[in-house]
């Protein structure tokens, strides 16, 4: 099981050049596969959107912007006060207008009522929950019927790419994140932790023993990352 405070710690001491890494290890395609992902979120009005291990705010704000005139309500959650605080000075700084919330906590156990929103989302987070298969039971619970969950995370490459991206994930990154944040340890494990996520099938029976339905997925760029989307059973 994955330790989540040492997970909480590693965030807590990067926020400040967070973004910049993204960047950098995913040669910019990180935003390419974040506004395909934002794209996939359903458009309706006053709608309730639950993003999970937010992050600086990519998703939230992301969708905060496209949605603005359909009045969504929007709760950025992540266990890193650290991560929050560079989502919330960001808001301000960019001028993103929007009915957002912080709260700080971890997925296995959410703060919040059963079927309370309409959408979750969670992006580059999934495979750093302590417990996949709690979290994604809160998930479903907090989620309305006919709800939606999304999850954009990083799954297993194409057999002609595998090797390639191995060393590239173990060996480059790592040395990457010493070079930009001064914290090898934390891109080392996230190197490892991309390298040991499971395939996009894999996820989806995840999806589908966690009671969600109509559970597909989306693989992009070789593989290299999946969206998976399931529902909430409508009663």
């Amino acid at each position: 099981m994955i330790n989540t405070e040492k997970i909480k710690k590693i965030f807590d001491h990067i926020p400040g050049r967070y973004d910049l890494m993204n960047d950098l290890m995913s040669l910019g395609m990180h935003r390419q596969w974040k506004r395909h992902f934002v794209q996939q979120i359903p458009q309706q009005p006053n709608i309730a959107l639950l993003d999970l291990a937010a992050g600086t705010g990519d998703i939230a704000y992301a969708y905060g912007k496209k949605s603005h005139s359909l009045s969504p309500t929007i709760t950025l959650y992540d266990q890193s006060p650290q991560m929050l605080q560079k989502a919330k000075d960001r808001q301000i700084d960019e001028n993103i207008i929007g009915n957002f919330s912080w709260v700080e906590g971890s997925s296995e156990k959410l703060p919040f009522k059963d079927n309370i929103f309409d959408v979750c989302t969670v992006s580059f987070g999934f495979r750093n929950f302590s417990d996949q298969e709690k979290s994604l039971t809160e998930i479903h619970r907090v989620l309305k019927p006919g709800g939606q969950f999304l999850c954009l995370e990083f799954s297993q490459p194409d057999p002609d790419i595998h090797h390639l991206y191995r060393t590239y994930l173990l060996e480059f990154i790592p040395r990457l994140g010493k070079f930009i944040t001064e914290n090898k340890e934390a891109y080392t494990y996230l190197a490892e932790s991309i390298r040991d996520f499971p395939d996009a099938p894999t996820v989806q029976s995840m999806l589908q023993q966690a009671q969600f339905k109509s559970v597909v997925y989306e693989s992009l760029t070789k593989g290299i990352v999946a969206i998976h989307k399931g529902w909430k059973k409508n009663d």
